[in-house]
């Protein structure tokens, strides 16, 4: 057996990877709306098909998502052995959960709080989602999604995130 050096893929890596990956997200959910499925279909599918997208992706044998390809990195359990479907999905439900909790912070902080105060929770829901504002979201949480956790939760040594800490997974270098 072959001794293999693996080094860890850094933040940049990462959040680059994870910004090809959310667009590729996008372009699914956004076609899906457009085939008119119902909103609670569509609410659903919001939440779980992330979860799905890189949990089969990375516990296949590509052994990441196409943004993860791209950058050429890995994700593997701490062992450095393939991770398994039930692994990869675990990661992926709560690297989802964290980006559902940085949603909850934008609309409080930005529509509770903030510059674009609703004094209603239909107020809430009509600039959350009015079109003009959905960009803009997507900009904002995307950025607070990016780098907060990944600056703020970033362990040193194995350049592990919170979700990765939870699953007992690393991503590595090709």
């Amino acid at each position: 057996m072959q001794n293999v050096q693996f080094l860890y893929a850094g933040i940049w890596k990462r959040l680059f990877a994870s910004l090809i990956d959310g667009v590729l997200i996008f372009i699914f959910l956004y076609t899906a709306n457009e085939a008119k499925i119902s909103s609670e279909v569509g609410g659903i599918l919001m939440l779980v098909f992330p979860v799905i997208y890189g949990g089969l992706l990375e516990g296949s044998n590509l052994e990441g998502t196409l943004g993860k390809k791209i950058f050429k990195i890995k994700v593997f359990d701490i062992n450095f052995k393939p991770v398994s479907y039930i692994r990869s999905i675990i990661r992926n439900i709560f690297k989802e959960l964290f980006f559902i909790l940085t949603f909850a912070l934008y609309v409080y902080l930005f529509h509770v709080l903030g510059p674009f105060k609703a004094s209603s929770y239909s107020e809430i829901n009509k600039i959350v989602f009015n079109h003009q504002i959905v960009l803009v979201f997507l900009i904002i949480a995307f950025l607070i999604w990016a780098f907060l956790p990944k600056i703020l939760l970033h362990r040193k040594d194995k350049k592990q995130m919170l979700h990765d800490l939870i699953s007992g997974c690393i991503v590595v270098k090709e």
